[in-house]
């Protein structure tokens, strides 16, 4: 996977561990797999906007460097935690949660593509 780290890595998309290693056989954090998404979203310009999110009730134990990502991806409707409020951003992303974030993210790229062609079309 070393090529793929790399080009992430050089892309800003993920930036390793404390340790300064990138974890590869590790699990996945809720909060790292938003960050991860989040700045890949962000390096290749899709709009977010900036949106008040009434915080997760366990907002105090999500980490500083994956707040922006967490709460855009909120925004976008493609994450809304469990049914008590909390996200839980230390627990491991399930393949399941994960494809249906990827999901509901690819619809709002569709969505806004889908708008900046009828904005476009409406203003010729």
């Amino acid at each position: 996977y070393y090529e793929y780290v790399s080009a992430a890595y050089a892309n800003g998309i993920v930036t390793g561990t404390d340790s300064g290693t990138f974890g590869a056989g590790e699990r996945i954090t809720r909060e790292d797999m938003c960050t991860m998404l989040y700045r890949a979203l962000k390096k290749y310009g899709v709009y977010m906007a900036d949106k008040e999110n009434a915080p997760f009730s366990d907002d105090a134990s999500l980490s500083q460097y994956a707040r922006d990502g967490v709460y855009a991806l909120k925004s976008l409707g493609a994450i809304g935690g469990f049914p008590d409020g909390s996200f839980e951003p230390g627990r491991s992303a399930s393949r399941a949660e994960t494809a249906k974030i990827l999901t509901l993210v690819l619809e709002y790229m569709e969505n806004e593509q889908n708008n900046t062609a009828n904005t476009e079309e409406s203003g010729k």
